[in-house]
């Protein structure tokens, strides 16, 4: 990326022709001059020194010209890369600016956790950055990171923070996002298991199955014995179920019953931390029958 014009193309800008033109004129007003006709050497010499000036003029124009358009290029191709190098960041500044905004909170703390991370993001990339590619300043970088982050984050339904009027397959997708976030590594629950069973994930040889439930679809019963089953079924220890408000305590007790574990959604930070402390599927639970009432709370 060059500032450099190219020189001019057509024959008449080029220097050697100009020249060779204003020789020519030196010698025709010269021939006049011998013969006779000074007052006409004169003019030539004037005309000659015109057709010079107007030549310079539109050679600087033309000059100009040229370098604007080359600067204007270089700034588009320096964008471009930073747009380039943008688009490989964006997935740790989406993660980063979820990390920011989880569990719905919007106060200081977390805002100021997303411009941190998202600080750090913009001095890394402009420090990558050629120096001939420097065309904007680190805060403008990382204005427009910001502005980019936002605009895919709004693309991209799933890449949500907390928020109660959640459906319960975005709050499912939440949940898997605080697991990983905490060290877990989701993955697929075992064949079959998939009547009751939203999520699995594994920690440090640590296997558990999740339900994730949001109140405003009351949990059925039926459906809590049903998962207890299907991880009693397929020898698991540990089976959760993700609440994001109180659940009943006719409900409470059943899972109790069941051995199935009971967290709310922002209590995942600590769900494994202790996996001995987590509650054991009771055997008895792969022939518990359910009732196939709904309890709502």
């Amino acid at each position: 990326m060059s500032d450099t014009p190219q020189s001019p193309g057509a024959f008449w800008q080029r220097p050697a022709f100009k020249k060779g033109l204003a020789a020519l004129l030196v010698a025709v007003a010269l021939g006049l001059a011998f013969a006779g006709w000074l007052t006409h050497a004169a003019l030539w010499l004037l005309a000659a020194a015109g057709v010079l000036a107007v030549l310079a003029i539109v050679e600087a124009a033309i000059t100009a010209q040229a370098a604007f358009h080359a600067r204007r290029q270089r700034i588009a191709e320096a964008w471009a890369l930073i747009d380039e190098r943008i688009d490989g960041h964006l997935a740790q500044l989406k993660a980063d600016y979820w990390r920011g905004n989880h569990y719905g909170r919007q106060g200081l703390e977390s805002s100021w956790r997303w411009r941190n991370a998202l600080a750090d993001q913009a001095a890394l990339l402009w420090a990558g950055l050629p120096d001939d590619g420097r065309v904007a300043s680190e805060h403008e970088v990382r204005t427009m990171m910001e502005r980019r982050t936002e605009e895919a984050i709004a693309e991209d339904p799933y890449w949500v923070f907390y928020d109660p009027r959640m459906e319960r397959a975005e709050f499912v997708h939440y949940c898997a996002l605080v697991l990983e976030e905490y060290n877990w590594t989701v993955v697929a629950p075992p064949p079959g298991c998939f009547r009751a069973v939203d999520l699995a994930a594994e920690r440090e040889g640590t296997l558990v199955v999740l339900r994730c439930q949001v109140v405003v679809e009351p949990l059925r019963q039926e459906t809590l014995e049903r998962f207890a089953r299907d991880a009693a079924e397929h020898g698991l220890d540990h089976a959760v179920l993700v609440v994001d408000g109180a659940l009943h305590h006719e409900l409470r007790y059943r899972a109790e019953d069941l051995g199935v574990g009971i967290f709310r959604h922002d209590d995942l930070a600590v769900l494994g931390a202790q996996p001995g402390s987590m509650p054991r599927i009771k055997p008895q639970a792969a022939l518990a029958e359910g009732t196939g009432g709904t309890v709502s709370g």
